[in-house]
């Protein structure tokens, strides 16, 4: 036999002791099933205990997975809000950029003016003198 008949030594039924002995095999079943009983009773509660351990963990695990999760959206968005914000800053920068290039040819032209007005009045002055 397997399981909890061979585990507590009980046979088939129908094997127990006749005659006046009879009585006393009763008695020992009788203290065996209520022994095996305990025993299964005290199993499901130990088992009992441990599912409502691991429920309490899986809330546990689940909360901290929905603040996790919570605290990424955040990070995303503010990612996205720097990303937009550097997307702003490039284009000011390009705008910058081409701005300071037009008042590099402007101011270049400027000199060359003064460059020719300097040497137009030098050489009138020379003539004058």
């Amino acid at each position: 036999s397997s399981g909890i008949n061979a585990e507590y030594g009980a046979g088939p039924s129908g094997t127990g002791a006749k005659g006046p002995s009879a009585g006393k095999g009763k008695k020992r079943a009788a203290w065996d099933v209520k022994g095996r009983l305990e025993d299964v009773t005290n199993l499901y509660n130990e088992l009992k205990e441990e599912k409502s351990t691991l429920d309490d963990k899986m809330e546990e695990n689940q909360a901290e997975l929905d603040a996790k999760t919570a605290e990424l959206e955040i990070v995303k968005t503010e990612a996205s809000t720097l990303r937009v914000d550097l997307e702003g800053t490039q284009e000011a920068l390009s705008e910058s950029t081409r701005k300071c290039g037009e008042l590099g040819v402007r101011c270049a032209e400027a000199e060359q003016e003064r460059d020719e007005k300097v040497h137009s009045y030098e050489r009138i002055k020379r003539e004058r003198d």
